[in-house]
């Protein structure tokens, strides 16, 4: 949702002129969405797939383009509001989610792994 807010910003604000970019980003949030819902119905699969694109969102989010809006942080409203979003949704949240269903997978299993095994587990 975060990364969808983004987005809408760059949008409204004209800052991503391609229009590919902004359904490229409403794809990826929706495909998290719906992995996110797959992880809180305890499939181990969808868990191991949220980390790989958590981690593959933070490499993509390096870009040169990240880079330079990061670096206008504090310019304008708007691309503040830009980078606050990109730093949560791709720095921020992932990582943090995560290790929470890590430590929360743990805690229930008394031992090791992906939060799980629940109706769906894999």
């Amino acid at each position: 949702m975060v990364i969808s807010a983004g987005a809408a910003v760059m949008r409204y604000r004209h800052m991503v002129p391609p229009l590919y970019l902004t359904v490229a980003t409403y794809t990826a949030a929706t495909a998290l969405m719906v992995v996110g819902f797959l992880v809180a119905l305890g499939s181990r699969k969808a868990a191991w797939a949220a980390f790989a694109l958590a981690f593959a969102g933070m490499a993509v989010s390096t870009n040169p383009a990240h880079i330079r809006a990061l670096a206008a942080f504090g310019t304008g409203p708007f691309i503040s509001a830009a980078d606050i979003t990109m730093v949560v949704g791709f720095y921020a949240l992932p990582p943090a989610v995560y290790v929470v269903m890590f430590l929360l997978g743990r805690r229930a299993k008394g031992g090791g792994g992906v939060a799980g095994g629940g109706a769906g587990s894999e």
